[in-house]
């Protein structure tokens, strides 16, 4: 079952950033799914599907824009990229989204957390 939380995160008077989670539909290296909405004054960017990865429960979590398999199956393509200080800032409010979660206990098989407030960069 997929549950939903979100945080509106503003970074500058021009520059906001808005995280809603979605917990996976199965177990495994994938923690979360994140929709994040990137406001630009009058623009707006909005990137579906970034992936919450951990293989290594001794390491930290990270972030993994959408992709595409390819034919075969066996190799993906980006569906989208973003470099330098945007990228950081994208990746530092969708983890700091995520470790603010519960974790996902064996006997709840939901994550449940709606927060609102604001945290700087």
């Amino acid at each position: 079952m997929q549950s939903e939380s979100s945080q509106k995160i503003e970074t500058n008077s021009s520059l906001k950033i808005n995280v809603a989670l979605r917990s996976p539909s199965r177990p495994g290296a994938t923690q979360a799914y994140a929709d994040v909405t990137v406001e630009f004054g009058s623009s707006k960017l909005e990137i579906s599907g970034m992936s919450i990865v951990r293989h290594d429960p001794e390491k930290p979590a990270w972030v993994s824009y959408p992709q595409r398999a390819g034919k075969s199956g066996k190799k993906f393509y980006p569906v989208v990229r973003v470099f330098g200080a945007l990228h950081e800032k994208i990746s530092r409010a969708v983890l700091a989204e995520f470790r603010q979660r519960p974790p996902l206990s064996d006997e709840s098989p939901e994550r449940d957390q709606t927060t609102s407030e604001q945290i700087p960069f």
